[in-house]
């Protein structure tokens, strides 16, 4: 083209083509992260020779591993020029799933076994595991493993020479148990160099050891036949008093079987343990709690060749109430790539439930003679089939010996303890009076021969001496030896239960008094008439009876002569007399005494005396007459 305008024209015709895919820059190696990591991708970038347009796509292409949370993600970027160049290039993110799952185990809990010594054990009555995460899985599953013994149930890997190994566990539930309390212990482990390599040692609570495996030893049965294959020993150690073998690592023991044993006891050992204070020689011998962190020690001899692989341990206690058992529920949580976690429960059952007593008899008052005997009762139990009944009875005394009360109460325990009572009260009352032997029948007597009193003895129905009193009522009659005795014997028992019976005995006074003997009759000169004498008088009844005293005179044919009659009587208290007399005739046959006469004499006539007066005296006339007469005589 010039300066005007004017053109000229030649042509080349290139023919430019794009057949260079564009270039895609390096994307980062295969990488592997953990789920529930999202996988983050490299963005990707090209370059093309022609700097057309590109075009970047990717597609991924996921490939699912053995679980949900395994699989592995290609992105596959392609590059596009605008001639429809195209290029690849790939990354890989590998996902994995490591991470264990998360949950909460139901809590601990205490069941009391109901009828026929079963607990529901399923976890809807025990709870079941909740708050289940996985960040990889949204459904793991969760099972449970129940052991009713205590102890390390995982393969637990070999066991070194050096320090040795310590396998703690933990045992609750048994407060009322000691340590000796063992029912077993199941022991497992494998060896390729012969079992006389290896000790187990347990140690309780307390620090005392009990040697289960030992004594390390070499040669013959102590050593493996065949090194290149693993012995599986299950011994399962009971208390000496089974009376089962004793484990010795010398001795041949066959692998491979399960074998009940007793511990190898020993007291000694080169091994050093941390936290054993001391040897028993047998479980019986352990002292302290069961309850607390027990742990299995095990050391390799040193300097051989091959493995100790110690397995699992566990401890049964040994109670007296086999209906309380301590179940350890293992829960593992495990999600769809094997990845788990293990929580435990401990699930307490309990006998709560007490025997079930047959009736007692109905309360009751008895008459002291007749008390029950004690009734048998029996007893059933949902978990013992023979619940022990024992008896018991108590007595509280009353107001008497004979009157008191009987508590009789029955208790049936079973072997855990649970107890049920029923009781009986029995009211002992004495209301029966003794009963008197025969007392004498009424009876009249004389006030002389009034019986003795007799001795009547009594018996009771429950007192052994009842006591018999005597008592006598006099009762006055119309004089003091007349009267009447009411003689009344009563018995009376330790409660003041009485009987009595009675004798009346009328006394009569018929007896009279006797008198001394009275003087014979007599004839009396009348200056000679005795004095009365004194009579005196006994009497049966009267101790002094009235002795009285009469004369009667009747008069003779002169004043002189006449007779006295002279009685006496003796008058007891009650009026019976006795009398006796005396007659006394009295005579006159003494003339009297006249003075002196004069003498004779002679007189002369004239002189004749005068008379004499003569006086005269008698022993029984005061005034005898003188009478004065004269003869004359003629001379």
């Amino acid at each position: 083209t010039d300066v005007c305008g004017n053109t000229a024209s030649k042509s080349q015709v290139i023919t430019v083509q794009d057949k260079t895919a564009p270039i895609i820059a390096a994307l980062p190696s295969a990488s592997t992260i953990s789920c529930p990591a999202i996988p983050a991708f490299a963005i990707a970038t090209a370059t093309d020779n022609c700097a057309s347009a590109l075009t970047l796509t990717f597609a991924d292409l996921t490939t699912n591993g053995q679980c949900a949370g395994s699989y592995s993600v290609t992105r596959t970027w392609t590059a596009s020029d605008a001639c429809g160049n195209t290029s690849t290039a790939s990354q890989t993110i590998n996902l994995t799933d490591t991470n264990t799952p998360t949950f909460t185990p139901p809590e601990n809990i205490t069941l009391n076994s109901g009828e026929n010594c079963i607990a529901n054990t399923n976890p809807t009555i025990t709870g079941n595991v909740t708050n289940i995460n996985d960040t990889c899985d949204s459904n793991p599953k969760a099972t449970y493993i129940d052991t009713e013994c205590f102890g390390i149930t995982e393969n637990n890997g070999s066991i070194n020479a050096g320090n040795g190994n310590y396998f703690p566990f933990t045992v609750s539930g048994f407060d009322d148990l000691s340590a000796s309390n063992i029912q077993k212990i199941a022991l497992s482990f494998k060896t390729n160099q012969g079992k006389g390599r290896a000790e187990f040692t347990l140690v309780s609570p307390s620090g005392q050891g009990v040697i289960l495996i030992g004594s390390y030893c070499s040669g013959g049965n102590c050593d493996d036949a065949n090194p290149n294959t693993k012995e599986l020993y299950l011994p399962t150690f009971y208390p000496n008093s089974s009376g089962y073998t004793q484990w010795n690592n010398a001795n041949f023991i066959q692998d491979g079987i399960n074998q009940n044993m007793i511990p190898n006891g020993g007291t000694t050992s080169p091994n050093t343990i941390t936290g054993l204070t001391s040897y028993v020689s047998n479980f019986e011998n352990l002292t302290g709690p069961m309850n607390g962190t027990w742990f299995i020690y095990s050391r390799k001899q040193a300097s051989v060749n091959g493995s100790i692989d110690f397995n699992s341990v566990c401890l049964t206690p040994a109670s007296s109430c086999t209906s309380n058992k301590v179940i350890t529920r293992t829960w593992t949580v495990t999600d769809a790539c094997g990845n788990f976690s293990k929580a435990t429960q401990t699930i307490k059952i309990q006998d709560k439930t007490a025997p079930v007593l047959s009736e007692a008899p109905a309360n009751v008052t008895a008459e002291c003679s007749a008390v029950p005997a004690a009734a048998t009762l029996t007893a059933t139990d949902n978990c013992d089939a023979t619940p022990v009944v024992t008896f018991n009875e108590v007595k509280t005394n009353g107001n008497c010996a004979s009157n008191y009360t009987l508590t009789r109460t029955w208790t049936a325990t079973d072997v855990c303890g649970n107890t049920a009572s029923k009781s009986q009260v029995i009211t002992v009352q004495d209301k029966t009076a003794p009963v008197l032997s025969q007392a004498p029948a009424d009876v009249t007597a004389e006030c002389s021969a009034v019986p003795a009193v007799a001795t009547l003895t009594a018996t009771d129905n429950c007192d052994a001496t009842p006591v018999v009193t005597f008592n006598e009522v006099k009762t006055n009659g119309n004089c003091a030896s007349n009267y009447t005795l009411t003689r009344t014997w009563t018995a009376t028992d330790v409660c003041g239960n009485t009987a009595s019976k009675s004798q009346v005995i009328t006394v009569q006074d018929k007896t009279a008094p006797v008198l001394s003997q009275a003087p014979a009759d007599v004839t009396a000169e009348c200056s000679a008439v005795p004095a009365a004498a004194t009579l005196t008088a006994t009497d049966n009844c009267d101790a002094t009876p009235v002795v009285t005293f009469n004369e009667v005179k009747t008069n003779g044919n002169c004043a002189s002569n006449y007779t006295l009659t002279r009685t006496w009587t003796a008058t007891d208290v009650c009026g019976n007399t006795a009398s006796k007399s005396q007659v006394i005739t009295v005579q006159d046959k003494t003339a009297p005494v006249l003075s002196l006469a004069p003498a004779d004499v002679t007189a002369e006539c004239s002189a004749v005396p005068a008379a004499a007066t003569l006086t005269a005296t008698d022993n029984c006339d005061a005034t005898p007459v003188v009478t004065f007469n004269e003869v004359k005589t003629n001379g």
